[in-house]
């Protein structure tokens, strides 16, 4: 293990160095509990470094946000069943979701920014979250691959999960168990929901500046989230955008806004190849159940698509939503396609 270089502090304790990280250096074992951890290891993730290189942060952080929102809300759920606020303050955007009607908190994103809009994301969640697929590993490789290089972090259980490329230029991760005085900030708060529990929460930082090894196998410095990259990266999440003509239905929502025409979601997420067929969409359908390619960039089949657009035209006129009866007679005598 080649000795750690100087490198950057962070709030848990976990230095995060160009040129590795030291790990309890007991020999490698199956971890399958975290408190299998006397002090901190490294392990690896298991995912190619070049793997969906088209992809972008703004899909990275649609993986994120996904896996927070399944976990505080649940799947198969509507967006009117939750409330979304956003607000800014000091230089600091805070998303809020609550439920609408116990006001709970269920997860949140406060991205910080400086003079240079350059900052930090943190987005908690109110659960333990036990289980993430393939999107969250992805999410961690693009924020950390060349030329994004944001480092990308977990806090969740009593550890510190912090993602990094090896000498090797293999994405692992680095566990560590968290110091007393991270829970003793937690039991400082008890009434602010704004601070997370690290033994029952989920948080996740982005953007944390270190000095860290990249992609590439280079000694850098690792970058900061720009304001304008940010807002990009909101318009993936149609609950946080929400547009003001829209119909809900059991099968999904069908949204008139022109702004938002010839796009498709998927529970609120945007499948940025929109249709499969290649066919030009007058409005945005955004699908409550359905499946993605592999890429999650669109359904997976054209016949599903054209099935779940009936169903939400059906579901729409059925329920008796004027503005639907209306279009849809409009539709049938001057448009060619919906």
């Amino acid at each position: 293990m080649p000795p750690i270089a100087s490198g950057t502090l962070l709030e848990d304790n976990t230095l995060c160095s160009g040129w590795g990280i030291e790990d309890d250096r007991r020999p490698p074992t199956n971890i399958t509990r975290f408190e299998d951890i006397q002090t901190r290891k490294k392990i690896e993730v298991g995912m190619v470094t070049g793997y969906l290189q088209h992809w972008t942060c703004a899909e990275a952080f649609r993986e994120v946000y996904q896996n927070c929102e399944m976990e505080s809300c649940g799947p198969s759920v509507f967006l009117r069943d939750f409330s979304p606020g956003c607000s800014e303050r000091y230089r600091v955007i805070l998303i809020e979701k609550r439920h609408s009607d116990t006001k709970k908190l269920l997860d949140y994103i406060r991205f910080t920014y400086k003079k240079d809009g350059c900052a930090t994301t943190k987005a908690d969640d109110d659960k333990q979250s036990g289980k993430h697929g393939e999107g969250f590993k992805v999410a961690a490789l693009i924020f950390r691959r060349h030329p994004n290089k944001h480092t990308f972090r977990v806090k969740s259980s009593g550890v510190s999960c912090n993602i990094i490329f090896n000498p090797g230029r293999d994405l692992a991760c680095t566990i560590t168990q968290l110091s007393k005085a991270k829970f003793d900030v937690a039991k400082e708060h008890p009434g602010d929901d704004m601070v997370a529990n690290p033994m029952k929460d989920v948080s996740i930082y982005i953007g944390e500046p270190c000095q860290s090894r990249n992609s590439k196998g280079d000694g850098t410095r690792t970058n900061r989230i720009h304001i304008g990259d940010y807002g990009q990266w909101l318009n993936v999440m149609l609950d946080i955008n929400l547009p003001t003509a829209r119909v809900q239905t059991r099968s999904g929502t069908l949204i008139l806004d022109p702004a938002y025409k010839n796009k498709f979601d998927l529970q609120g997420l945007l499948l940025p190849s929109g249709s499969m067929s290649g066919k030009q969409h007058r409005y945005n359908y955004d699908f409550s159940i359905g499946s993605t390619t592999r890429d999650r960039d669109s359904l997976s089949r054209p016949g599903q698509e054209a099935r779940q657009i009936g169903e939400i035209w059906s579901a729409a006129i059925l329920d008796g939503a004027q503005r639907v009866l209306n279009f849809s007679v409009f539709a049938l005598i001057y448009l060619p396609s919906p």
